[in-house]
């Protein structure tokens, strides 16, 4: 058994009593362990305000006393209303310092978290101007250093050179564009553009009858047009084409099938390859490839001649044009007016347009490459700019001035937590009360009672406040005897 009692270690002859008046409780020793539950101080017990022990040891066997020694557990005792007051204010207080405390640690968090990110996002930017220094290197061929404002005159100068480069006379179409609505793609003349003139002469004349044809999206579109131009305006909807007979644009040549080893004479080209989409372009090769099919382009009249000549030997030989302006149809028929192309003042405007040079072109590349890089420069300058901003206000006066409140507060919080009996007093500290504000509750004339959370294991180095039950106590084991003795 295990014998529990009220001690004080200055001799005081007036104890507390436990519950039921009692001066002392036996607990039974399961396994050489004892566990204490609910062990109270009787209500308004005798008892002045002070420090005393739980008394543990062991009853039963006399050899017992003088091997184990007690075990005491020290607690505070407090019969004093303005003790009370005074312990609850120091809660009071420790919990805002915990509050204020807590908000500072988020606080120095907080801003430890986005310098962090405004690092890595700095980092990034640098990496991203400095592969588009590269690309520019790559593209514009020049190895000059940049900053913001030669990026700036580079530009204006690529600008400038656009502007050039597009009031450059060029062919142009002179028909009227179709209607700007959402189910409208455009008029047949305007959906593509040939670069060479010899070829834009010859499939702008072939193409004739369909220059001027309203391409739409739907049959119901077309008809509102039909009906709106009195049935004066060539319609074609893309619902009325059959997507089952349209050529493979990926398709070899005809030839390649039969002769792959022997390169024909007269380059020969499908005529759809020598079209350029600007938009549109699923819709155009609907359109283009149900127009002209496998159509080819060949040099002179003699290279189409000797084609088809071998062609249609093993197959069927499609429409055959020339760069010349000479046509020969499938039916194998040429020759006359109406297989020659017309000049191009012939056909007054109705011709394909002329796409921009390719220096065009290039002064586009080197324009969007200049300019992700100038967005890219800002970016990492507005980036730094942030970061410093933020390094400036970290290293402040105002931080460190918090930083130095947020350490007063840890101070404040350590000495309310020696005086509760929160954490043992440091060396040299003059504190002598012991709490343990965090898990009791104090006694008071009226009410003398109070307990510990249950299963609090026991540390005989650290010392409590008020009367104190603890729900387990782990005394030692018994040591094994020889049965022989």
């Amino acid at each position: 058994m295990v014998e529990v009692k009220v001690v004080s270690e200055t001799g005081a002859i007036e104890l507390p009593q436990l519950e039921g008046n009692k001066h002392s409780i036996e607990v039974p020793l399961n396994n050489g362990q004892a566990t204490l539950q609910n062990i109270l101080l009787a209500e308004n017990t005798q008892g002045k305000s002070g420090e005393y022990c739980l008394c543990c040891s062991l009853l039963g066997n006399a050899s017992w006393s003088t091997t184990i020694p007690p075990i005491n557990i020290p607690f505070f005792f407090c019969n004093d209303v303005k003790k009370q007051a005074y312990f609850t204010f120091l809660s009071k207080e420790r919990d805002q310092l915990n509050t204020s405390i807590e908000a500072y640690h988020s606080l120095f968090k907080t801003t430890k978290q986005l310098t962090t990110a405004l690092k890595l996002a700095v980092a990034e930017a640098t990496q991203q101007e400095q592969k588009l220094r590269i690309e520019y290197r790559k593209t514009c061929g020049q190895n000059q250093t940049l900053s913001l404002e030669s990026v700036d005159r580079l530009v204006l100068q690529c600008e400038q050179k656009q502007e050039e480069i597009r009031r450059k006379p060029r062919r142009q179409c002179s028909l009227q564009p179709a209607p700007k609505e959402a189910n409208i793609i455009g008029k047949i003349a305007h959906l593509a553009q040939v670069a060479d003139d010899d070829i834009a002469r010859c499939l702008s004349w072939h193409m004739s009858g369909d220059m001027d044809c309203v391409v739409t999206r739907t049959t119901a579109t077309a008809l509102e047009l039909h009906k709106a131009t009195h049935g004066k305006q060539q319609l074609l909807a893309l619902d009325f084409i059959c997507k089952k007979t349209m050529p493979d644009w990926s398709r070899s040549l005809p030839h390649v099938k039969f002769s792959s080893r022997s390169v024909p004479p007269g380059n020969p080209i499908f005529a759809r390859d020598l079209l350029i989409f600007t938009e549109h372009v699923e819709e155009c090769k609907t359109v283009f490839g149900m127009l002209l099919g496998d159509t080819i382009f060949l040099d002179t009249l003699k290279d189409a001649t000797e084609y088809r000549q071998q062609l249609v030997k093993h197959t069927y030989c499609p429409t055959l044009l020339t760069r010349d302006g000479d046509r020969i149809r499938s039916n194998g028929k040429f020759g006359g007016q109406s297989n020659k192309a017309w000049p191009l003042e012939k056909l007054k405007g109705n011709v394909f347009s002329a796409p921009l040079s390719l220096d065009y072109q290039k002064a586009c590349r080197q324009l969007d490459t200049i300019q992700k890089l100038r967005s890219a420069m800002t970016n990492l300058e507005q980036t730094k700019h942030e970061l410093q901003e933020h390094l400036d206000h970290e290293n402040s006066s105002e931080m460190q001035s918090k930083v130095m409140e947020c350490k007063e507060a840890e101070q404040s919080l350590q000495k309310i937590n020696v005086k509760l009996g929160m954490v043992l007093p440091a060396e040299g500290s003059n504190s002598s009360v012991p709490f343990d504000g965090a898990s009791s509750r104090r006694a008071s004339p009226r009410n003398k009672r109070a307990s510990l959370p249950a299963e609090q294991p026991v540390r005989t180095s650290t010392r409590y406040h008020n009367s104190v039950a603890f729900s387990e106590f782990e005394y030692p084991q018994q040591p094994k005897r020889n049965r022989r003795n």
